[in-house]
């Protein structure tokens, strides 16, 4: 299920901790954010990130599933986090 969330995400500091994380934690990550902001899906550098870090890494298909898996996870969170926030 996509969100569509209305605060764009790539603020240059969420871009820089992203950037410091480990290839496969970037990548679920990015993938989480596609799957919950729009922006993020309409960007095309971010969009290319992801297949950058889809080729550096090169999964199986155990371990693409596993990626996606934990971006559902992630994406659940944000999910969450943003309902939580628009209760207050």
């Amino acid at each position: 299920m996509s969100v569509q969330f209305d605060d764009d995400p790539r603020r240059p500091e969420v871009l820089a901790w992203i950037a410091s994380l480990n290839p496969e934690g970037e990548l679920v990550v990015r993938l989480a954010m596609r799957e919950c902001f729009r922006q993020c899906r309409d960007d095309h550098v971010f969009r290319a990130r992801i297949e950058v870090l889809l080729d550096e890494l090169a999964p199986d298909k155990e371990r693409l599933d596993h990626f996606m898996h934990e971006a559902e996870k992630a994406a659940a969170i944000i999910r969450g986090a943003h309902e939580l926030e628009s209760r207050t």
